[in-house]
Protein backbone atom coordinates (compact mmCIF):
# COMPACT_ATOMS: atom_id res chain seq x y z
CA UNK A 1 0.00 0.00 0.00
CA UNK A 2 2.63 2.45 -0.14
CA UNK A 3 2.20 5.62 -1.95
CA UNK A 4 5.89 6.76 -2.18
CA UNK A 5 6.48 3.92 -5.39
CA UNK A 6 3.96 4.40 -7.20
CA UNK A 7 5.86 6.45 -10.07
CA UNK A 8 8.12 2.71 -9.59
CA UNK A 9 5.37 0.90 -10.07
CA UNK A 10 3.86 2.99 -13.22
CA UNK A 11 7.02 2.02 -14.96
CA UNK A 12 6.81 -1.21 -14.29
CA UNK A 13 3.47 -1.46 -15.48
CA UNK A 14 4.37 0.36 -18.77
CA UNK A 15 6.45 -3.33 -19.02
CA UNK A 16 5.23 -6.29 -21.40
CA UNK A 17 6.09 -9.58 -19.46
CA UNK A 18 2.93 -10.23 -18.02
CA UNK A 19 3.76 -11.48 -14.40
CA UNK A 20 5.84 -7.73 -14.23
CA UNK A 21 2.98 -6.00 -15.48
CA UNK A 22 0.27 -7.70 -13.12
CA UNK A 23 2.21 -7.19 -10.06
CA UNK A 24 2.55 -3.44 -10.93
CA UNK A 25 -1.49 -3.49 -11.57
CA UNK A 26 -1.68 -4.87 -8.19
CA UNK A 27 0.54 -2.48 -6.35
CA UNK A 28 -1.18 0.23 -7.53
CA UNK A 29 -4.83 -0.67 -7.37
CA UNK A 30 -3.15 -1.15 -3.01
CA UNK A 31 -1.89 2.09 -3.20
CA UNK A 32 -4.94 3.75 -4.19
CA UNK A 33 -3.39 7.29 -5.36
CA UNK A 34 -4.53 9.28 -7.63
CA UNK A 35 -2.21 8.49 -10.40
CA UNK A 36 -2.68 5.29 -10.14
CA UNK A 37 -6.10 5.82 -11.85
CA UNK A 38 -5.56 6.65 -15.44
CA UNK A 39 -2.72 3.76 -15.76
CA UNK A 40 -6.01 1.22 -14.55
CA UNK A 41 -8.91 2.48 -16.22
CA UNK A 42 -6.75 2.93 -19.64
CA UNK A 43 -5.32 -0.75 -19.14
CA UNK A 44 -8.91 -2.57 -18.30
CA UNK A 45 -10.37 -0.68 -21.44
CA UNK A 46 -7.81 -1.64 -23.50
CA UNK A 47 -8.82 -5.28 -22.27
CA UNK A 48 -12.42 -5.03 -23.23
CA UNK A 49 -13.29 -5.33 -19.11
CA UNK A 50 -12.73 -9.05 -19.80
CA UNK A 51 -10.01 -11.52 -18.01
CA UNK A 52 -6.72 -11.37 -19.28
CA UNK A 53 -3.37 -12.35 -17.60
CA UNK A 54 -1.86 -9.00 -16.36
CA UNK A 55 -5.52 -8.52 -14.35
CA UNK A 56 -6.11 -5.23 -15.44
CA UNK A 57 -10.03 -4.97 -15.14
CA UNK A 58 -9.82 -6.51 -11.54
CA UNK A 59 -6.92 -4.59 -10.31
CA UNK A 60 -9.32 -1.57 -11.15
CA UNK A 61 -12.12 -2.62 -8.76
CA UNK A 62 -9.82 -3.22 -6.23
CA UNK A 63 -8.20 0.41 -6.59
CA UNK A 64 -11.90 1.53 -6.32
CA UNK A 65 -12.39 0.54 -2.72
CA UNK A 66 -8.79 1.49 -1.84
CA UNK A 67 -10.03 4.83 -3.21
CA UNK A 68 -12.83 4.68 -1.23
CA UNK A 69 -11.46 3.76 1.85
CA UNK A 70 -9.02 7.14 1.36
CA UNK A 71 -12.38 9.22 0.79
CA UNK A 72 -12.21 9.45 -2.91
CA UNK A 73 -16.10 8.58 -3.12
CA UNK A 74 -16.70 9.86 -6.38
CA UNK A 75 -13.97 8.36 -8.63
CA UNK A 76 -15.24 4.68 -6.36
CA UNK A 77 -18.70 5.37 -8.06
CA UNK A 78 -17.52 6.32 -11.78
CA UNK A 79 -15.17 3.07 -11.64
CA UNK A 80 -17.91 1.41 -10.47
CA UNK A 81 -20.57 2.73 -12.99
CA UNK A 82 -18.53 1.85 -15.72
CA UNK A 83 -17.95 -1.74 -15.22
CA UNK A 84 -21.51 -2.00 -14.35
CA UNK A 85 -22.61 -1.08 -17.50
CA UNK A 86 -19.57 -2.61 -19.59
CA UNK A 87 -19.25 -6.40 -17.97
CA UNK A 88 -22.77 -7.94 -19.94
CA UNK A 89 -21.11 -11.37 -20.93
CA UNK A 90 -20.33 -14.73 -19.63
CA UNK A 91 -16.38 -13.63 -19.91
CA UNK A 92 -16.61 -11.09 -17.46
CA UNK A 93 -20.16 -10.20 -15.64
CA UNK A 94 -18.04 -11.49 -12.39
CA UNK A 95 -16.55 -8.02 -12.75
CA UNK A 96 -20.09 -6.89 -12.65
CA UNK A 97 -20.82 -8.33 -9.85
CA UNK A 98 -18.05 -6.88 -7.71
CA UNK A 99 -18.64 -3.32 -8.67
CA UNK A 100 -21.46 -3.40 -7.73
CA UNK A 101 -21.10 -5.06 -4.59
CA UNK A 102 -18.48 -2.35 -3.99
CA UNK A 103 -20.92 0.30 -5.30
CA UNK A 104 -23.79 -0.83 -2.74
CA UNK A 105 -21.89 -1.15 0.29
CA UNK A 106 -20.18 2.44 0.28
CA UNK A 107 -24.20 3.87 -1.04
CA UNK A 108 -26.25 2.10 0.57
CA UNK A 109 -30.32 2.47 -0.60
CA UNK A 110 -29.02 4.97 -2.85
CA UNK A 111 -27.95 2.13 -4.87
CA UNK A 112 -31.50 1.00 -5.36
CA UNK A 113 -31.50 2.00 -9.74
CA UNK A 114 -28.99 -0.50 -10.31
CA UNK A 115 -30.49 -3.11 -7.52
CA UNK A 116 -33.75 -2.59 -9.60
CA UNK A 117 -31.65 -3.07 -12.96
CA UNK A 118 -29.94 -6.02 -11.56
CA UNK A 119 -32.85 -7.90 -10.96
CA UNK A 120 -34.38 -7.34 -14.52
CA UNK A 121 -31.11 -8.87 -15.83
CA UNK A 122 -31.11 -12.50 -17.39
CA UNK A 123 -28.20 -13.95 -15.29
CA UNK A 124 -29.55 -15.33 -12.34
CA UNK A 125 -26.34 -15.72 -10.71
CA UNK A 126 -26.20 -11.26 -11.15
CA UNK A 127 -29.79 -10.85 -9.78
CA UNK A 128 -29.13 -13.09 -6.92
CA UNK A 129 -26.16 -11.24 -5.69
CA UNK A 130 -28.22 -8.34 -6.23
CA UNK A 131 -30.79 -9.60 -4.04
CA UNK A 132 -28.06 -10.81 -1.82
CA UNK A 133 -26.46 -7.59 -1.27
CA UNK A 134 -29.79 -5.40 -0.93
CA UNK A 135 -30.86 -7.71 2.17
CA UNK A 136 -27.72 -6.13 4.05
CA UNK A 137 -28.66 -2.73 3.91
CA UNK A 138 -30.41 -1.27 6.40
CA UNK A 139 -33.74 0.04 7.29
CA UNK A 140 -36.96 -0.90 5.50
CA UNK A 141 -36.24 1.37 2.60
CA UNK A 142 -35.14 -1.47 0.45
CA UNK A 143 -37.73 -4.31 1.79
CA UNK A 144 -40.60 -2.05 0.92
CA UNK A 145 -38.92 -0.98 -3.13
CA UNK A 146 -38.77 -4.77 -3.53
CA UNK A 147 -42.73 -5.65 -2.04
CA UNK A 148 -43.48 -2.70 -4.68
CA UNK A 149 -41.52 -3.50 -7.48
CA UNK A 150 -42.57 -7.85 -7.58
CA UNK A 151 -45.97 -7.83 -9.63
CA UNK A 152 -44.10 -5.82 -12.34
CA UNK A 153 -40.77 -7.85 -12.17
CA UNK A 154 -39.69 -10.15 -14.73
CA UNK A 155 -41.66 -13.26 -14.53
CA UNK A 156 -37.96 -14.97 -14.38
CA UNK A 157 -37.14 -12.70 -11.19
CA UNK A 158 -39.92 -13.27 -8.92
CA UNK A 159 -38.53 -16.40 -7.11
CA UNK A 160 -35.60 -14.96 -6.34
CA UNK A 161 -37.61 -11.67 -4.95
CA UNK A 162 -39.36 -13.87 -2.91
CA UNK A 163 -36.34 -15.99 -1.54
CA UNK A 164 -34.90 -12.69 -0.80
CA UNK A 165 -37.81 -11.60 0.87
CA UNK A 166 -37.59 -14.49 2.96
CA UNK A 167 -33.88 -14.40 4.24
CA UNK A 168 -34.26 -10.88 5.25
CA UNK A 169 -37.24 -12.19 7.51
CA UNK A 170 -39.34 -8.87 7.70
CA UNK A 171 -42.98 -9.53 8.86
CA UNK A 172 -43.53 -6.33 6.46
CA UNK A 173 -43.26 -8.86 3.44
CA UNK A 174 -45.82 -11.25 5.15
CA UNK A 175 -48.66 -10.57 2.94
CA UNK A 176 -47.02 -10.43 -0.24
CA UNK A 177 -45.65 -14.05 0.26
CA UNK A 178 -48.53 -15.65 1.24
CA UNK A 179 -50.28 -14.04 -1.82
CA UNK A 180 -47.44 -15.76 -3.58
CA UNK A 181 -48.68 -19.16 -1.83
CA UNK A 182 -51.47 -18.46 -4.98
CA UNK A 183 -48.91 -17.16 -7.79
CA UNK A 184 -49.21 -19.31 -10.99
CA UNK A 185 -45.90 -20.14 -11.52
CA UNK A 186 -44.82 -23.09 -9.53
CA UNK A 187 -41.63 -22.05 -8.40
CA UNK A 188 -42.73 -18.89 -7.27
CA UNK A 189 -45.07 -20.86 -4.63
CA UNK A 190 -42.70 -23.16 -3.69
CA UNK A 191 -40.19 -20.47 -3.22
CA UNK A 192 -42.87 -18.91 -1.11
CA UNK A 193 -43.11 -21.46 1.30
CA UNK A 194 -40.02 -21.86 2.18
CA UNK A 195 -40.10 -17.61 2.25
CA UNK A 196 -43.36 -18.14 4.51
CA UNK A 197 -41.42 -20.34 7.39
CA UNK A 198 -38.24 -18.10 7.55
CA UNK A 199 -40.34 -15.27 8.26
CA UNK A 200 -43.54 -16.70 10.40
CA UNK A 201 -41.90 -19.79 11.94
CA UNK A 202 -44.72 -21.44 13.44
CA UNK A 203 -47.12 -19.33 12.85
CA UNK A 204 -47.20 -19.81 8.87
CA UNK A 205 -48.64 -23.72 9.20
CA UNK A 206 -52.17 -23.18 8.76
CA UNK A 207 -51.36 -20.56 5.49
CA UNK A 208 -49.33 -23.99 4.29
CA UNK A 209 -51.48 -26.30 5.01
CA UNK A 210 -54.14 -24.26 2.68
CA UNK A 211 -51.51 -23.80 -0.13
CA UNK A 212 -50.84 -27.88 0.49
CA UNK A 213 -54.85 -28.62 0.33
CA UNK A 214 -55.18 -26.68 -2.72
CA UNK A 215 -52.42 -27.23 -4.99
CA UNK A 216 -51.80 -31.11 -5.86
CA UNK A 217 -48.69 -31.00 -8.13
CA UNK A 218 -45.54 -32.94 -6.72
CA UNK A 219 -43.88 -30.10 -6.96
CA UNK A 220 -45.58 -27.95 -4.23
CA UNK A 221 -46.61 -31.09 -2.31
CA UNK A 222 -42.82 -31.03 -1.72
CA UNK A 223 -42.37 -27.59 -0.83
CA UNK A 224 -45.48 -28.06 1.51
CA UNK A 225 -44.12 -31.18 3.45
CA UNK A 226 -40.48 -29.32 3.83
CA UNK A 227 -42.08 -26.55 5.42
CA UNK A 228 -44.16 -28.00 7.48
CA UNK A 229 -41.78 -30.79 8.72
CA UNK A 230 -39.76 -27.44 10.16
CA UNK A 231 -42.49 -25.77 11.86
CA UNK A 232 -44.70 -28.63 13.11
CA UNK A 233 -43.78 -30.77 15.91
CA UNK A 234 -45.75 -33.23 18.58
CA UNK A 235 -47.23 -29.77 20.19
CA UNK A 236 -48.60 -28.41 17.23
CA UNK A 237 -49.62 -31.66 15.31
CA UNK A 238 -53.08 -31.95 15.96
CA UNK A 239 -53.55 -28.72 13.10
CA UNK A 240 -52.24 -31.46 10.38
CA UNK A 241 -55.17 -33.86 11.40
CA UNK A 242 -58.17 -32.37 9.62
CA UNK A 243 -56.52 -33.20 6.00
CA UNK A 244 -56.67 -36.55 6.70
CA UNK A 245 -60.03 -36.45 6.95
CA UNK A 246 -60.89 -33.59 3.93
CA UNK A 247 -58.07 -33.28 2.27
CA UNK A 248 -57.00 -34.61 -1.31
CA UNK A 249 -55.34 -37.98 -2.19
CA UNK A 250 -52.29 -36.22 -2.85
CA UNK A 251 -52.28 -33.98 0.39
CA UNK A 252 -53.04 -36.81 2.77
CA UNK A 253 -50.22 -38.52 0.78
CA UNK A 254 -47.93 -35.91 1.91
CA UNK A 255 -49.36 -35.63 5.39
CA UNK A 256 -48.78 -39.21 6.11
Amino acid sequence: KSEAAVTDYIYWASKSEPGIKAAAYNALAQSGDPLAYPVLSAAAKESGYKWEPSGATEALINYAKAAAQKGNIKVMNKICKTLISKCNDNLNIHYKTAALDTYVKANGSAAMPYLLDAVKNTDSKYRNAALRMSIDIPGQEILTKWIEVFPKAPAYSKPDIISALGLKKDKKATTLVKAALNNADPVVRKEAAAALVSIEGKESAPALIAYMLKNNSEGDQAAAKSALMTVTGSENIDILLPVLKDGEPAAKKTEI
